[in-house]
């Protein structure tokens, strides 16, 4: 059975705005010593499934320099220290992205973004009947464009590979099944 790892140094390798890096030297709970061992240590991010009245997800399609590719993707962001929660965050960056919000909003929960190096979780919001209320107000290194996507090719995006961003792909289909629309097996049929 698995054991917790035990921290032996760290030390900060860079820490900014955006990111927070420790190089550590960690023994493992059968006693191998790892070092160094890199964490990062970003802020929250959080991610808004937004639909329309219509059945239509709110995504955008912009480029990301990390793969060197333009795919749509859901809207979000950063989790800001004075965001009075992760959904607001989440309906703050759909704002923000592309001028939609107004609906009902809920927060569905959080997943590990990659728990194996990353402290941060991405906390999902779900609103359903978003509409368009602003023109987007986007930062300086954001260049993208607002899509209406019917749900059913968003789910067939998201199964092809036509859409990249695993934690996206996740997280719509958390909010999928939070809607009562994802026939999911008990588990203990697993």
């Amino acid at each position: 059975m698995s054991k917790p790892w035990t921290v032996d140094r760290s030390d900060i390798v860079i820490s900014d705005r955006w990111i927070h890096l420790r190089s550590e030297r960690v023994t493992t709970g059968r006693g191998a010593v790892l070092d160094p061992y890199y964490v990062i240590s970003y802020p929250d991010w959080a991610v808004c499934i937004a639909l329309t009245e219509d059945d239509r997800l709110v995504m955008v399609r912009q480029y990301r320099h990390g793969t060197a590719s333009i795919a749509p993707e859901l809207p979000g962001g950063c989790v800001d220290p004075h965001d009075p929660s992760p959904a607001e965050a989440a309906a703050r960056e759909l704002m923000e992205e592309t001028g939609y919000g107004g609906g009902e909003l809920v927060h569905v929960g959080s997943m590990a973004a990659n728990p194996a190096l990353q402290t941060n979780r991405i906390q999902i919001a779900l609103m359903t009947g978003a509409r368009r209320l602003a023109e987007p107000q986007l930062e300086p290194g954001e260049e993208l464009s607002v899509e209406l996507v019917p749900l059913e090719e968003a789910l067939s995006l998201a199964v092809s590979g036509g859409m990249e961003q695993s934690m996206h792909v996740a997280a719509l289909f958390a909010a999928v099944a939070a809607l009562g629309r994802l026939k999911l097996l008990p588990p203990d049929s697993l």
